[in-house]
């Protein structure tokens, strides 16, 4: 009997510790403690038959308020709130994607008797900017959104045509470049790039495709992985159509397809890759829908969905799909003067719902035309044109629709005690799941303040202040006011209007009234704070109430016009002014009460209250994405990071460039229980990738307490270096310390340098050279830093790969009921943890050495493309992936000692370890791996390190999946006693 070292060495994951059943995060005893950046909303989950409790302790006949997981927009992939004015025959509220909510005129489009504007597109950039595009014979008008006003980019768009012809924009998924094209009155597409979220353009190709004279004003632009594709009509009525596509972002385009007599309109949408196309069929009265994946492929040629709108006479179409991945198409009636009618799809384009909606009042007579449409934190909104009031001709100015969000609900006024109108409101608010400094506020003062769930809450000065704050009504909620005067505002909010103010001091005995600009107190209300209160407030009237009223009691004043203290102007502030004070809020905002007139449009926030009138009477109705709710039913929304944990699993995320992000730098751990007490494997590796962090220790419980398998540490071999710098670049210094190991050139990408100091600093790694890092090294190699501060002219550094893998071997079986990786406290960048992916799972070795004629072979991730003349541009896509390849073909292996049976046979493992492998086991170890992890994640070792060793040489380990089969052919031998057996190569895709 004769041990053997391992070769070569493969990871399974261990499915017992995914990161869907970790044990609770609540820092108990076996329990998780951890924490992850960026907190929102998550979607809501159903939680019953009780009164509709959305958030807090908020009920129906009190207040609701939702949260939403796509910000701003209750409803869209969250909650939706609706309330029955009518005991619950019918129900009012929130708005539909499709449902208008009011409509302006774009301030820099407004047509006149020798400009018409006919050309329309409109798009989400991908930070939720809103983009809008209207072109005439003499301008182009390209302008973004800043949350309250539409505010101009600049481009040379007069000195390069203009796009009366057609215009349309996108965004490029993979770099978020948008992308614009306009055509003008001589039929050349001209290309333009914003790198800067649409605030300035620059030309990137003016060519000439050979398009007839189009006419049409319509053309339609959709962005893919794969590239652009372009979709150009040539008349506006049911005429010729041109399909190009570009895989360098427009700089050059290719004809794919034309095609006459094809529809009106068009439309395109990317949703999960597939490209999908929408024009009206006046011949089959129908919108036709086509798909694609490839901007190559022809989309006029594609098999036809027809989506019914017979009855209609359509003069308009654009489509959008929302974050949820539902498809939106919208179509205008030409024959009637605001027929709009909203069409969606949930199953990806196989069945649609309609529902005709009435154009919104004080519009074009004519209704909208031109249209073009896109999802965005502000609801959907749509590009179009209409009548021009000094030109009354159909493509006259442009026009934005704001459809989705909430609407103003209006019932009959019964009581003088009760708020009537239900205020639908659009402002900047905020709840316990993002603070008012997530909702554009500005926070200030000494004090302290917590946010969870008791809302907002402050000791000594803290003051939030919205200065744009221009709007009809303000919304505060507010409890538990300890402190406070009624003589100075020392607890309270202060509304600022146009050349009035009104300020409320609040105490624990109640509140006053006060006119800043004369001085005079108003009124003063007696009543107990420490209870939650609802206060909205207009001009002329203050409506407060306890949360657990159905009245609102209401306070008038007519407010002294003058100049407010310190000049303020159009703002609100609320929280506490002076030290020594407490009080906990819930909610703030602003609202627009008259939607349609173009006024204070949307701004961005988190979530939003619907105040509900006690007219309603019965519980409002909780409806979610997946269906309609029942009166009565309940969600829980819980709180979902933008960098979970669960980022970490390599069976959810795989990638190691979907990280997650804690708020500190240890310690903190993640903990399973796995029920009964469990071995791991004989022997045990932790990987780690795609991480800013330094180390991680595999710990079990042994009953009495954590013990540490091994300790993962990412920079190994590479501490304790000198070093001299060179601006942001370093190379080793005379007398330094050995690395342990060849750096590879750009290996360390990703990584970061821990510089010692008092205290010490990091830097992040953003390009690296080869070499050995030893004193009077031939070859020294290079590294370049992110941000050279703290990095002085020379010093000693760790350098921290950004990636590795540590092996345990055990002498004598490990069994554990609760495993866990724990992060002790260390310096990492942004002083917070971040790792791609963590995970641990068994050791597996072949019975044999592979052949020698391995291979590490790493392609290209690009999409080329010839032009006609021949010459060929790459774009490249993704990141270049790797692929190991293992074969036992050269010798072969025999099969003698397995058949033989014998009890002292050879095996395959560590030194101090366990047996791992039977002596010349290959064809059946490699058969059972593939059996078990053909769909789940594994980590090749080119070399089996020493118990507790951590590799970072990316040469030696690689994260990734199988590919390919297990096959054994005989080549001599006696079978079942002693055959020669070849195995065909093995090979391991990189993960990326």
């Amino acid at each position: 009997m004769a041990r053997l070292d391992p070769s070569c060495a493969l990871v399974l994951w261990d499915e017992r510790l995914s990161y869907d059943d970790r044990a609770a995060n609540t820092a108990a005893s076996l329990t998780s403690d951890y924490t992850e950046a960026e907190l929102r909303p998550g979607l809501p989950v159903r939680a019953g038959r009780l009164l509709a409790q959305v958030s807090g302790t908020q009920t129906a006949d009190a207040a609701v308020k939702v949260s939403t997981a796509y910000p701003g927009v209750p409803g869209r992939t969250g909650v939706r709130v609706l309330a029955s004015p009518d005991g619950g025959t019918s129900y009012l509220g929130h708005l539909r994607e499709t449902d208008i909510r009011r409509w302006q005129m774009h301030p820099d489009a407004v047509g006149s008797g020798s400009e018409t504007f006919g050309a329309t597109a409109a798009v989400c950039t991908s930070t939720g900017r809103p983009i809008v595009v209207y072109g005439s014979d003499d301008d182009t008008v390209v302008s973004y959104y800043d949350g309250s006003t539409w505010q101009s980019a600049t481009g040379d768009f007069a000195g390069n045509g203009y796009a009366e012809e057609g215009c349309a924009i996108a965004v490029d998924p993979i770099t978020g470049l948008l992308v614009l094209v306009t055509v003008d009155a001589s039929d050349n597409l001209r290309t333009w790039h914003s790198d800067d979220d649409g605030e300035t353009w620059t030309l990137i190709s003016n060519t000439d495709p050979g398009l007839s004279s189009t006419g049409g004003g319509r053309a339609a632009l959709a962005a893919t992985r794969g590239g652009l594709v372009l979709l150009v009509q040539r008349d506006g009525t049911n005429g010729d159509v041109d399909q190009f596509a570009s895989s360098d972002l427009g700089s050059v385009w290719t004809q794919v397809d034309t095609a006459s007599t094809e529809g009106l309109g068009w439309a395109l949408v990317v949703q999960d890759g597939t490209i999908f196309s929408f024009s009206y069929d006046a011949s089959t009265s129908a919108v036709q829908m086509t798909r694609t994946v490839s901007p190559y492929e022809s989309i006029l040629d594609a098999t036809e969905v027809a989506i019914d709108t017979s009855g209609l006479t359509v003069a308009g179409i654009t489509a959008w799909a929302d974050a949820a991945g539902v498809l939106y198409c919208v179509v205008a009636d030409g024959s009637s003067s605001g027929i709009f009618v909203g069409l969606s799809s949930t199953d990806g384009g196989v069945t649609w719902a309609s529902n005709g909606i009435s154009w919104a009042s004080g519009a074009s007579n004519s209704g909208p035309r031109k249209l073009a449409g896109a999802h965005t934190p502000y609801g959907a909104i749509v590009a179009c044109t209409g009548e021009s009031p000094s030109n009354p001709t159909q493509d006259g100015s442009g026009h934005v629709l704001w459809l989705g969000g909430w609407e103003q609900i209006e019932w009959a006024q019964t009581t003088e005690s009760a708020f009537a109108p239900g205020v639908g409101i659009d402002g900047t608010l905020w709840l316990p799941f993002s603070g008012p400094a997530a909702g554009d506020y500005t926070v200030t003062g000494a004090g302290s303040a917590t946010l969870g769930a008791n809302g907002w809450a402050l000791s000594g000065e803290q003051v939030a202040t919205l200065t744009d704050g221009d709007a009809p009504l303000h919304i505060f909620e507010v409890d538990a006011v300890t402190g406070g005067s009624l003589t100075s505002l020392d607890i309270g909010f202060r509304v600022t209007w146009s050349g009035t103010e009104l300020i409320v001091r609040m105490s624990t005995v109640g509140f006053r009234l006060y006119d800043s600009v004369d001085g005079s107190v108003i009124d003063t209300v007696a009543t107990s704070l420490a209870a939650r209160t609802q206060f909205v407030v207009t001009e002329s009237a203050l409506y407060y109430r306890a949360t657990g009223d159905k009245s609102w009691t209401k306070v008038t004043y007519t407010l002294v016009s003058g100049t407010p203290g310190g000049s303020r102007d159009t703002e609100h502030a609320f929280g506490n002014f002076a030290g020594s004070t407490s009080s906990r809020w819930y909610a703030a905002g602003c609202s627009s009460a008259t939607y349609r007139d173009g006024a204070n449009g949307a701004r961005a926030g988190k979530a939003t209250p619907c105040f509900l009138p006690d007219e309603v009477g019965v519980p409002a109705l909780l409806t979610l994405y997946d269906g309609p709710g029942i009166a009565g039913e309940t969600a829980t929304v819980e709180p979902r990071s933008s960098y979970t944990v669960e980022h970490l699993d390599p069976v959810l995320h795989p990638s190691p460039d979907v990280r997650w992000r804690s708020t500190t730098d240890g310690p903190e751990h993640v903990t399973w229980d796995l029920g009964d007490e469990s071995e791991l494997g004989r022997a045990v590796a932790l990987v780690v990738t795609g991480a800013s962090l330094r180390q991680v220790a595999l710990e079990y419980w042994s009953g009495s307490a954590w013990v540490t398998g091994g300790t993962l540490d990412l920079a190994t071999g590479l501490s304790g270096l000198s070093y001299t710098a060179a601006g942001d670049v370093l190379e080793p210094a005379s007398g330094t310390s050995s690395a342990g190991r060849y750096i590879q050139p750009g290996e360390l990408v990703g990584g970061y340098l821990i510089v010692s100091g008092s205290p010490n600093t990091t830097h992040r790694i953003v390009a690296n050279g080869g070499g050995v890092w030893a004193d009077g090294s031939a070859m020294p190699p290079w590294i370049r830093v992110e941000d050279a501060t703290g990095l002085g002219s020379s010093g000693t550094c760790a350098i921290v790969a950004p990636g590795g893998v540590m092996l345990v071997y055990a002498s004598s079986s490990v069994s554990a009921r609760y495993w866990r990786v724990r992060f002790p406290a260390q310096d990492c960048p942004d002083d917070v943890l971040e790792a791609g992916t963590i995970w641990a799972g068994r050791v597996v070795v072949p019975g044999a050495p592979p052949d020698w004629t391995w291979t590490d072979d790493e392609e290209p991730n690009v999409q080329r493309a010839t032009s006609p003349y021949g010459t060929s541009r790459a774009r490249e896509i993704g990141p270049t992936r790797r692929t190991w390849t293992w074969g036992w073909a050269d010798g072969g292996t025999d099969l003698y000692p397995l058949r033989a049976a014998s009890a002292s046979m050879d095996f395959v493992g560590p030194s101090g370890g366990r047996p791992m492998t039977a002596a010349e086991d290959v064809w059946w170890t490699l058969r059972d791996v593939l059996r078990s992890h053909q769909a789940r994640p594994v980590c090749a070792l080119r070399t089996v390190p020493a118990s507790g060793t951590t590799i970072t040489d990316p040469t030696l380990w690689l994260y990734g999946y199988l590919d390919g089969s297990v096959a054994a052919r005989g080549v001599v031998g006696t079978e079942g006693e002693d055959e020669l057996v070849r195995v065909s190569s093995l090979s391991i895709v990189e993960q990326v």
